[in-house]
């Protein structure tokens, strides 16, 4: 509610206000047509109306089961009745009489029964223009007994996957945002084949329209992409003749890449000495420039879990030393006397973990991201599991929590999403932290554990950020071990960034770990690359695999992600 003359008693809304700033800015005093499934009070629709509908000529429908008199008041307030219309009764009948393509913003926030959300979905796609953006709330919401029809998460997921997805057709949709609420921007209203390429194709048989070569258009985006990756001379060489659909047989393609042999793992784990082991329990992180996420980790440490001080010791290891925060993460170390800062440099992106084993002084090492917060207990549960099992060979992970700190997952899910191997999953097992351990497939490297000297280690070929999920799990598997989701070891992860992320982050980094890794396990790499081929689409996938076959890219001369790749629940 943008001001206290408006009456609401439920203000759910108010804490999004950024996002829908972030969004809609740009229909501000255009002739839009905006439309809301749910209302309640009208939190968001006077907001709207305030900000987004300052054009006369601006409308806004409203959907409600029941128009409440309290909505009525609010809407009436903002001086605007005229350009609000409101429609009393059930969303899946009044969508249908609304005109196809001509809404700017759809705004779903109404039944959250898994069907009710999958029909408003499905429905509202074809009310939103091309370009339009659909918005949906409660994405994680789960609140008991009102969920006995289910909940909008499945519904939402079920949406993206059929529309956003580029297999069997072009996608539909490009999402914006994943976190308690998603918003997808809506691309086109054809469904057209998805263009297939060989699994190893040469990149310049990247499939084209015309035999003339490019239309104009798809000519100014080509221009526009070489600008903003600084693509070389030499790499433009490459990429026009696939462009163009006129490659010749010299162009490489993604199988010139061999990555160095996995045979040999360069991280060797120290053998357990007890005289090496001063502590319990080593809790280390690697951080890049996140000095407020060192510090707050380690302090809520240090208040929420005091009986477990004198049994641990902290590493952190600086993956950028000379950067702005290494001072003080050193610094940090004079007011806590377990601490230990770690120097490291020369070593970039996932790889940096092994570092925090090969420093470790306890014979077991929990591993976490340097944004982590961890339950209350949990640690102290940890320490007693390690000592009722101290030859254990399994790597060690527990529950997620989400930030309203009720919903969790437990695990991911084998599939590929938006260039990443991995989707959250969810054991009703892991609701409970008295339950017994219990086996998972895979899960993200937030927090997890283990025994010091079974640590397998990251490829030493792997360069900068991302492939490890799923890969570290399965050579815990293929070495007699098990990965187990332990429900009383909760943690809570840190996924937005609204400053952004320092740590340099490249495609071409991903894709190659993601080929190294899943060729060490013996897995099949037509995924990998049916995936990225897929994902980036041209010419961002052929300028990648030039990068690839090339070997290591100069700086400045890398593909950056638009935004790093997160699990789709948090």
């Amino acid at each position: 509610m943008s001001e206290q003359r408006y009456s609401s008693a439920k203000d759910r809304f108010t804490v999004h206000i950024p996002i829908f700033q972030k969004y809609l800015a740009p229909l501000a005093g255009s002739r839009c047509r905006l439309l809301e499934i749910g209302d309640c009070e009208g939190c968001s629709t006077t907001w709207l109306v305030e900000n987004i509908l300052t054009d006369p000529k601006a409308r806004l429908d409203v959907i409600d089961l029941r128009l409440t008199d309290k909505l009525r008041r609010n809407v009436e307030i903002t001086g605007r009745a005229r350009q609000v219309t409101l429609h009393e009764g059930l969303s899946r009948n009044i969508l249908r009489s609304l005109p196809f393509g001509d809404y700017d913003f759809i705004y779903i926030d109404g039944s959250h029964s898994t069907i009710d959300v999958l029909e408003d979905a499905v429905l509202t796609f074809r009310l939103a223009k091309p370009g339009g953006i659909v918005a949906f709330d409660e994405y994680l919401w789960d609140t008991a007994p009102a969920n006995q029809l289910g909940t909008p998460k499945p519904a939402i997921d079920a949406f993206l996957s059929i529309y956003g997805h580029p297999s069997p057709h072009e996608p539909l949709i490009q999402v914006l945002l994943m976190d308690r609420q998603v918003w997808v921007k809506k691309l086109t209203d054809h469904v057209e084949p998805r263009r297939h390429l060989p699994d190893a194709v040469a990149i310049g048989s990247m499939p084209h329209k015309s035999p003339d070569g490019p239309s104009r258009s798809r000519l100014e985006g080509f221009l526009r992409f070489v600008i903003a990756n600084d693509v070389s001379a030499k790499e433009l060489a490459k990429i026009m003749p696939a462009f163009t659909g006129r490659a010749g047989s010299e162009l490489e393609t993604i199988d010139t890449f061999q990555p160095p042999s996995p045979a040999v793992n360069s991280m060797a784990m120290p053998k357990e000495h007890a005289e090496d082991e001063i502590r319990k329990l080593t809790i280390g992180m690697a951080t890049y420039d996140d000095y407020d996420g060192v510090y707050f980790t380690i302090q809520a440490i240090r208040l929420h879990h005091p009986e477990i001080l004198n049994d641990v010791d902290f590493v952190i290891v600086d993956n950028n030393p000379d950067g702005p925060c290494g001072a003080a993460l050193k610094e940090l170390g004079d007011w806590i006397s377990n601490y230990r800062y770690i120097a490291k440099g020369g070593i970039s992106g996932t790889a940096i973990r092994d570092c925090v084993f090969r420093e470790a002084r306890s014979k077991f090492v929990l591993c976490l991201d340097c944004h982590v917060l961890v339950a209350t207990g949990a640690l102290r549960q940890l320490i007693d599991y390690f000592e009722a099992n101290p030859e254990t060979r399994d790597l060690l992970q527990g529950p997620l929590i989400y930030d309203d700190l009720n919903n969790y997952s437990t695990h991911f899910e084998p599939q590929w999403r938006d260039g990443m191997y991995g989707i959250w999953g969810t054991d009703l097992r892991g609701a409970d932290p008295g339950e017994p351990p219990f086996e998972i497939p895979m899960q993200g490297l937030g927090l997890f554990a283990c025994r010091r000297s079974i640590w397998p280690g990251f490829n030493p070929a792997f360069r900068g950020f991302g492939g490890e999920e799923g890969y570290i799990h399965e050579k815990f598997r293929q070495r007699g071990g098990k990965t187990l989701c332990l429900p009383f070891l909760r943690w809570l992860h840190r996924f937005n960034r609204p400053l952004g992320t320092r740590y340099p982050a490249h495609w071409e980094d991903r894709v190659r770990n993601y080929l190294i890794g899943f060729r060490e396990l013996g897995w099949d790499t037509a995924p990998v690359i049916a995936h990225f081929k897929a994902h980036l689409g041209e010419p961002l996938w052929s300028l990648v695999v030039s990068r690839l076959s090339e070997g290591t890219a100069s700086p400045g001369e890398h593909i950056t992600p638009q935004r790093a790749p997160q699990p789709s629940a948090p």
